[in-house]
């Protein structure tokens, strides 16, 4: 938290709200963190205010310098000049909390950092300040001070004293600054001072921190002659780690030695694994790193070759390997091959390997659709075990059934014709193999709805759709007798037979509907839902509707509800029969009902209005019907209006009075606005009429009030009009609100709290009006910090709107979560990103040492880096680490070529040249500046 945060943190901390404003004396607390937010916005304003502030009171400049250090923040391209008389000032402070301040907004501009710590006496007064924040302010100082140019050799002691200190704040910071120091050159104590250190948390089983130290080695980007020193200071675990150090700086280490003493903890594995596989990238060589993978069955390792390396080197090695050696290799080749070489895939079953390891390794592969896995499980089917081979059967996607039918057939024959494989076969792609096999299985009416669907892919088989007639005649003859099973038999052969024969099938199934109605109607409804499935059925549908007088009739009522629906959903029913649908919906079962107000969706320009409204409208109806009649109103558009309009107004019951809220927003445009406006003016004199209101209706009506602002906000009507803009509310409520996330009260999301506003913001943003929207909105940057970050995140378009929201966010996180957190993280990784998209070079440059400062210092958080940036594929030649480490000098020399000095833009080049092979986005920008300085 920063200085000014803790002040009023500690003085809500005294308050428990119970529902009115905080007391009077927190007017000024909330006055600076909100003056923060203004001033940020510009470096001189923030700056000029910490001129001004020299006789105010204590609190009050510890708020202009908080001002200071957001402002470095929000823009990180800003040009710094010399470092301020003010700020040199402020840290000689009477007062500890202005002192760390000033210590905090130095430590974010390199330039600032070595100005003022180069005076050693100032130094080493602040060394010896009371109040810790001051001391881990003064080390944190010291890695944006080296990287300003300040010689660290000098400031070695006073790092060391500090890495001493009684807090352990404080020695975890100077421990960072230390790396910072070696990482600048300071090759003389910094080495073994470091590995001391390192060795003591690690025995007294502080991994955590130990990690932090490894991470911020990585990030700090030491000389390989000083990482040398540092591990020859070590022993053990941490030497292997040290030496993978070593190996990715490009100096000399032996992998085998790396990986055999690799720490074996899970925890540390999980955060190192970056490292090693950096390591076993930089190596060259798989054999060492798999030997100890195989000795110790160590499938991480294995793992790290395939990220590192690619999977070639295991899937040489794989085949070869006796027994259970293979295991943590086929592990790893599981989850990293999409795509197998038959040669391989054969190789690989043909081994002494484990079977099943071997299955699950290339059924991973084949459940994609892999033709190499899939082609070799199929013909190794026959000769795998039980278990294995019902797993490989199931990792075979249907498609690859049906081409290798063949082999599956010969195994299934193989292992006594088990039933279940039948179920597995494909239903729209024949497995001829399974032809004969299938047709004598229909032999046994038992076994006919089964064999059914593999049957209907033979499409014209002559035979086949023969025999699928004639069991379904028997079915149907069974139907008639009233014998309960033949109606799900008698659909499944209906389903296979429309499928293999086609229009021709389709006059034997609407005989069979025909058939069927009397005794069964269920039954002949759910044969007429089949033959609706294709056009030639439905044409017999249309037959059944009176259309055609030879075919018989009256027809059942479920039978005729079917064939409107089906028709109706192909679009090929006439309106009378629409109108006819829409009358029936009613005496539908539900599942029907649903299926029928799809069909009229579909329709929505040809179906009545009127009718549909009538139905929503009446109260005596249920409720579901009520709720789809107002959900299908969607679909005929603007001349619904009105009546949805009339239903809101003449319902009092609040579900049906949201839907139609709703209806009306998913319409939209001009008329959707002018209907939803209309329920304003309606809700509004309903609230006006005098008497009582019994509770729940009034939040009834609040909830609707909330629903049509949401709508109308999410069509952009009209909030860019009215006083304060769209985010007002929001506005009014800063006050309050920083209030309470300062006293760590628990609320609503600002998903829910801001429904209105962020419906707007995607609204604006979506017709590329969210920048007017803004400018249009007072003070703005006073909303929750999670609120903006939200807009930032979610806005599309208008990437100008988003950063500055973006940036907007980190200020406003930095006074509520304070600087080290997962969601200040998150604003300027989010921030970072649009400023790399919209080629902002200086603020890139200044934002990505930002970045790996917080890298160095341990508080930049892992959660917030894998979301945004994600981990290292260092065989893909994707490393963010690397690329971010680069791009901080390639910034520089983009803008500095921008500007004509091809000097500085040389300079900052050659800085980024010996990282950029490592990962292929730095290279392909390395190439771009070298081009340009070349031109």
């Amino acid at each position: 938290m920063t200085p000014v945060g803790l002040v009023v943190a500690l003085l809500v901390g005294a308050w428990a709200p119970q529902g009115e404003g905080p007391p009077a004396r927190w007017v000024d607390e909330v006055r600076f963190e909100l003056d923060a937010r203004d001033l940020a916005r510009d470096l001189d304003s923030a700056l000029a205010a910490v001129e001004a502030s020299g006789a105010a009171r204590w609190n009050e400049r510890c708020a202009r310098l908080d001002a200071l250090a957001r402002a470095l923040e929000f823009d990180p391209g800003t040009p710094r000049l010399a470092l301020p008389a003010a700020l040199l000032a402020a840290a000689s402070d009477a007062h500890p909390n202005v002192r760390a301040a000033a210590l905090v907004a130095a430590g974010l501009e390199p330039r600032w950092a070595a100005s003022l710590l180069a005076r050693r006496e100032l130094c080493q007064a602040l060394a010896r300040d009371l109040l810790p924040e001051t001391r881990a302010a003064l080390a944190a100082a010291h890695v944006a001070a080296f990287e300003g140019g300040l010689d660290p050799a000098p400031a070695i002691d006073l790092l060391i004293d500090l890495a001493a200190d009684e807090d352990v704040e404080v020695r975890r910071t100077a421990g960072h600054a230390l790396v910072a120091a070696l990482a600048s050159g300071e090759l003389e104590r910094s080495p073994q001072r470091l590995a001391d250190l390192v060795t003591q948390l690690w025995s007294a089983g502080e991994h955590h921190p130990t990690l932090d130290l490894i991470v911020a080695l990585e990030a700090a980007v030491p000389p390989v002659a000083g990482l040398e020193r540092f591990a020859a200071g070590l022993e053990g675990e941490l030497l292997a780690v040290a030496r993978a150090l070593v190996l990715v700086a490009g100096g000399e280490a032996d992998p085998l030695e790396i990986a055999t003493h690799w720490p074996p903890r899970f925890g540390d594995r999980a955060r190192l694994e970056p490292l090693l596989w950096r390591a076993v990238h930089a190596s060259g060589e798989a054999t060492p790193w798999l030997e100890v993978a195989i000795e110790r069955g160590d499938g991480d390792l294995a793992r790290a070759v395939t990220y590192a390396l690619g999977t070639g080197p295991l899937v040489e090695l794989a085949p070869v390997l006796p027994g259970v050696d293979a295991l943590p290799l086929l592990e790893a080749l599981g989850e990293s091959v999409t795509r197998w070489e038959a040669a391989d895939a054969e190789a690989l079953l043909a081994s002494e390997a484990p079977v099943g390891a071997v299955v699950d390794a290339l059924g991973a592969a084949a459940l994609e659709g892999d033709p190499g896995a899939s082609a070799c499980l199929a013909a190794a089917l026959v000769g795998l075990p039980p278990g294995p081979r019902e797993r490989a059967l199931r990792l075979l996607s249907p498609a690859a059934i049906a081409e290798h039918s063949d082999a599956i057939f010969a195994a299934w024959e193989a292992t006594g014709r088990p039933l279940d494989w039948i179920d597995r076969l494909p239903r729209g792609v024949p497995a001829a193999a399974f032809r004969l096999a299938l047709l004598e299985f229909g032999a046994d009416r038992g076994l006919r709805a089964r064999v059914a669907a593999p049957l209907g892919a033979f499409d014209g088989d002559p035979v086949v759709i023969e025999l699928l007639t004639g069991w379904l005649d028997e079915e149907l003859s069974d139907v008639e007798l009233g014998v309960q099973a033949s109606g799900q038999g008698a659909e499944a052969l209906a389903s296979a037979l429309l499928h293999a024969g086609g229009a021709t099938s389709a006059a034997v199934v609407a005989g069979a509907v025909a058939s069927a109605a009397g005794p069964a109607p269920d039954v002949a409804a759910a044969l007429a839902r089949r033959l609706g499935e294709s056009a030639s059925g439905r044409a017999h549908l249309a037959a059944m509707l009176g259309r055609d007088a030879a075919v018989p009739g009256p027809w059942p009522t479920a039978v005729i509800d079917e064939a409107l629906i089906a028709i109706a959903a192909a679009g090929a029913t006439a309106s009378g029969d629409l109108e006819l649908l829409v009358e029936r919906l009613p005496a539908m079962p539900d599942e029907r009902q649903a299926r029928a107000f799809t069909s009229l969706r579909l329709r929505g320009a040809e179906v009545s209005a009127a009718a549909v409204a009538a139905l929503a409208a009446d109260s005596t109806a249920r409720l579901t019907l009520r709720l789809r009649a107002i959900d299908a109103l969607t679909a005929i558009g603007p001349r619904a209006v009105d009546l949805v309009v009339d239903v809101f107004r003449l319902e009092r019951d609040f579900e049906v009075r949201a839907a139609c809220v709703r209806v009306l927003g998913d319409i939209g445009g001009e008329q959707g606005i002018r209907g939803l406006e209309r329920l304003r003016q309606e809700l509004g004199g309903d609230r006006q009429q005098p008497g009582f209101v019994e509770p729940a209706v009034e939040e009834g009506r609040v909830l609707l009030d909330e629903e049509l602002r949401i709508e109308l906000a999410g069509l952009a009507a009209p909030v860019l009009d009215g006083e304060g803009g769209f985010l007002c509310a929001v506005v009014d409520d800063a006050p309050r609100g920083v209030v309470a996330r300062f006293a760590r009260e628990s609320g609503p999301s600002v998903e829910f709290l801001w429904r209105v506003e962020i419906a707007a913001a995607l609204a604006l943003a979506r017709a590329g009006r969210l920048g007017e929207g803004l400018a249009a909105s007072d003070a703005w940057w006073h909303a929750d910090g999670r609120l903006l970050l939200l807009l930032a995140r979610a806005a599309e378009g208008e990437d100008g709107a988003r950063l500055d929201l973006a940036r907007a966010a980190v200020v406003a996180l930095l006074g509520e979560s304070g600087p080290v957190g997962t969601s200040t993280d998150r604003a300027r990784l989010v921030a970072f990103a649009l400023e790399v998209d919209g080629g902002q070079w200086e603020a890139i440059a200044g934002r990505a040492g930002q970045l790996l400062r917080g890298r160095v210092l341990g508080q930049l958080s892992d959660r917030a880096w894998q979301a945004a940036l994600g981990g290292p594929l260092p065989a893909d030649g994707r490393d963010p680490l690397v690329w971010l480490q680069c791009l901080r000098h390639q910034a520089r020399a983009m803008a500095a070529l921008d500007r004509g000095e091809m000097d500085a833009a040389r300079a900052a080049a050659d800085r980024a040249a010996p990282l950029a092979p490592r990962s292929s986005a730095a290279a392909e920008l390395q190439a771009r500046i070298e081009d340009r300085l070349k031109g």
